[in-house]
């Protein structure tokens, strides 16, 4: 949760100092957007893995959390844009606002669905490799 919490305030420095275009400033400034679905990754991926860990699955559960961590940072900051900045957000992607929920949910089907397939299939190497040093 303090990764989430440094990256999330990372990301809101940015949108301050060097932002990309207007959304940045609009989205990434708000800490509710820019930080709390950060927090909740760790969170989210935490408790998964610990409830599996106590079933003796520790790389399925590896899995499940990586998984159901990055669907929860895409679910929370997309929800967030269109909870607070949803007419906003559809005209600066030239989206009705009222198609904007059908619009997420595409992006959530798409590239969430890629992230957090990838985020299964890399972090359980990136775990172990990590686990390993700290029982050393």
């Amino acid at each position: 949760m303090l990764v989430g919490l440094v990256w999330g305030l990372a990301r809101m420095v940015k949108a301050y100092t060097l932002p990309a275009s207007p959304l940045d400033l609009l989205l990434w400034t708000n800490p509710i957007i820019a930080v709390v679905p950060r927090v909740m990754v760790g969170l989210v991926a935490g408790l998964i893995f610990h409830a599996f860990l106590k079933r003796k699955q520790e790389k399925r559960g590896m899995v499940v959390a990586a998984v159901l961590g990055s669907l929860t940072n895409t679910v929370l900051v997309l929800g967030f844009i269109a909870l607070f900045y949803g007419n906003e957000y559809a005209t600066a992607l030239n989206v009705d606002p009222s198609n904007l929920l059908k619009v997420l949910a595409g992006i959530v089907a798409t590239n969430g669905l890629g992230e957090a397939v990838a985020a299964g299939l890399i972090a359980p190497f990136i775990a172990k490799a990590l686990m390993k040093v700290r029982r050393k």
